[in-house]
């Protein structure tokens, strides 16, 4: 599943994890990478077993979560959620897009107002 969306960041919750158990993760295992593809050096986790992991931040708009399984001993599986958030630096980026839009828009539509004030 690759989670992609229109913003600086993603951060992925596992509400649940329920996959076969083994220390190395080496049969049943879900592995989140920051970005679109699968290569060692963009991945930020490899989980198995029951215990919930911790949420995965990325580090731009796009997240992969992928699932391996070798269909021998099944298990409940797991559940995931995911937000977008904006950091501060983006957050003022857009508060400039904003006010330079609005300020056009004025300019547009009231020929008088004079923009130096």
């Amino acid at each position: 599943m690759t989670v992609c969306c229109d913003c600086e960041i993603l951060r992925v919750h596992f509400a649940r994890l329920s996959i076969e158990k083994e220390k190395s993760c080496l049969f049943d295992s879900v592995s989140v990478y920051d970005g679109e593809k699968e290569e060692a050096t963009a991945r930020v986790g490899q989980y198995c077993g029951h215990r919930r992991p911790p949420d995965v931040l990325s580090t731009g708009p796009l997240i992969l979560v992928v699932l391996k399984s070798d269909r021998t001993i099944n298990d409940g599986g797991f559940n995931v959620t995911w937000s977008s958030e904006i950091t501060e630096g983006y957050r003022d980026v857009l508060k400039r897009m904003l006010l330079t839009v609005l300020c056009i828009l004025v300019c547009i539509f009231d020929s008088s107002f004079d923009i130096s004030n």
